[in-house]
């Protein structure tokens, strides 16, 4: 009887391993037991020899996934590194979604962005209607441009008659 040939791991798998792993040396526990990495994930990649080619499917294993193996609570940008929630290490589902392309990303029920627009709606005011302000800021650009063609404006007329000679 032959044995059956095992199926090397992708390297997007071992990659994403990796990272995570190393996420787990660097992170420490926060106030609520919580494991905090801050890191600068670009660097990161470059130090774990992750290339350009694999960082985003890695990304999309880590951060992506549904749920997510971690979550990025800050991203890193002008000097300061990313802060990141790690949740549980990549699973076979997890590494299955992003090679097959179909992360299931999480998504609002319809209950939850009616709930969203009402607390939008809220902290506006009930007053604003943006259709209607649109409609009247067009109808104020047609009457001055109306107003500037019947006194026979130019450019470089209306330009020096507000004092920018």
């Amino acid at each position: 009887m032959a044995k059956a040939k095992e199926v090397p791991e992708p390297a997007v798998a071992r990659h994403a391993r990796k990272f995570y792993a190393e996420l787990e040396s660097r992170a420490r526990p926060d106030g609520n037991g919580n494991m905090v990495a801050t890191v600068y994930i670009t660097a990161l990649y470059s130090e774990l020899g992750v290339s350009p080619g694999y960082q985003v499917r890695v990304r999309e294993i880590l951060f992506d996934s549904n749920p997510p193996c971690a979550v990025v609570a800050r991203q890193g940008a002008g000097g300061h590194p990313s802060v990141i929630f790690l949740l549980h290490p990549p699973t076979e589902g997890n590494v299955e979604e992003a090679l097959t392309g179909e992360i299931s990303r999480a998504s609002l029920s319809v209950g939850q962005i009616e709930e969203r627009v009402r607390g939008i709606e809220a902290r506006l005011g009930t007053g604003l209607n943006i259709v209607e302000a649109l409609r009247n800021h067009e109808r104020r650009i047609a009457t001055l441009e109306t107003a500037v063609a019947e006194v026979g404006l130019d450019g470089e007329q209306g330009e020096n008659a507000n004092g920018k000679d």
